[in-house]
């Protein structure tokens, strides 16, 4: 999406975190330490670089100018959730704040997956693609059964079984 973003760096981590321990099992300490190290870096400065206090969630890219936007994709604030990379305290309040605001929106009834994002995207942040660009069509809004995945890891992760049972339920259907 741009610069700094949230979704690539969540695959990165996994992939860095999983090939750690890849490199360990393979006697390949030093260059798994390498990783470790840099992992450890990461982990420091993630939330800072992604975090919205604006909106209580993660932003999903920041621009090389700085600015980040934040359209509250769910996908991805539960992929750092599923990571260990916001705590499950922060973690919680945040899958809350994005179930309220897809309430807002009009969402709940979830048999169709999870809206990749909760805010309409900004024209200058849209490509010229009329079925991406439109507010609730595709991933602008629209419902994703792959992004359940992580939501719902995400909600069980940080406690809110309940929750995560009747969206599950209702994906099921």
């Amino acid at each position: 999406f741009g610069h700094k973003d949230i979704y690539f760096n969540c695959l990165c981590h996994r992939a860095l975190r999983e090939l750690s321990g890849l490199l360990i099992k393979l006697n390949r300490h030093s260059l798994a330490q390498k990783y470790i190290s840099h992992l450890e870096k990461f982990d420091k400065n993630f939330f800072d670089t992604f975090y919205n206090p604006e909106s209580g969630v993660m932003a999903g890219w920041v621009s090389r100018d700085g600015r980040q936007h934040d359209y509250m994709f769910t996908f991805a604030v539960s992929m750092a959730i599923d990571e260990g990379l916001i705590s499950n305290e922060k973690g919680k309040e945040m899958i809350l704040i994005l179930l309220n605001k897809l309430k807002e929106e009009g969402y709940g009834d979830f048999r169709y997956g999870i809206p990749g994002n909760a805010v309409s995207v900004e024209p200058p942040d849209n490509i010229d693609w009329p079925c991406m660009a439109d507010w609730g069509q595709y991933e602008n809004g629209g419902l994703c059964g792959m992004n359940g995945f992580h939501f719902l890891t995400a909600m069980y992760k940080v406690g809110l079984t309940e929750e995560a049972d009747e969206i599950f339920k209702a994906i099921l259907r």
